[in-house]
Order: C-alpha cells, then structure tokens, then sequence
C-alpha cells in the first residue's frame, strides 16, 4: 500500500482558495438558521468545508450559497431525526442513547422528518 505524503500548507492555501472562488460563484439563497437548544447562546452556525471556515449568524435572514444552504438543511434534519428517537440512557441524566423502537417505526419516522415520500402509484 503506498503511502501518502503530507499535505503542505501551500496545498492547503490553495483548496481553501479554490472553496472560497466556487462558494462565491454559486446562487445565494436566502434562509433562517434556527437557533440550538442544545446549545443556548450560540449566536453563529460554524462549520468548514474542505477547511475554509464560515459562519452565519443564527434566527437572523442571511445569504448564503446553495451547497451551504444545503449542508445545513441536511444538518438540522438530521439532528431533528436524532432527537426524534433518542430517550434518557437511565433517566438519571447521565446521557442519551436512541430509542429501540421497532426497526419499522425508526425506519417510517426518518422518511417523514427528511421528506421521502414512500407511496407507490
């Protein structure tokens, strides 16, 4: 198996530029970034792609481009399908662990919270 060498910091320079030129080049849409309670207040969804940072504020109408949009509409519906099904581990506040509800209901519960339509014509 060949090994791969490091990644150098000028390499690293460049994909963060390349990033930046293809995020500015793409459609802005608007949206909302709900805010997180989980985590009350946090002013800003953060996150990297392909190591060049952004953030947005959150509960704020903000532009953003289409793959961000994306990336965190994917985000927030799988934290929503996460909370759907995970119960205290022990009731003792020590933790969470998911639900063991049947295979079919987990199953029906994702397709509804991320919108996959199941009927067949």
């Amino acid at each position: 198996m060949a090994t791969r060498k490091p990644v150098t910091e000028e390499e690293m320079k460049a994909a963060v530029t390349n990033v930046r030129t293809v995020l500015r080049k793409q459609k802005k849409v608007q949206i909302v970034i709900p805010s997180d309670p989980d985590r009350p207040g946090e002013e800003f969804y953060k996150g990297f792609i392909n190591g060049c940072p952004f953030a947005y504020p959150r509960n704020e109408l903000v532009e953003v481009p289409e793959s961000i949009a994306s990336l965190i509409n994917d985000n927030l519906k799988s934290i929503k399908l996460v909370k759907s099904i995970e119960t205290e581990y022990d009731g003792a506040g020590r933790g969470k662990q998911v639900d063991g509800g049947s295979r079919e209901d987990a199953l029906a519960n994702a397709k509804a919270i991320l919108g996959i339509n199941t009927t067949e014509d």
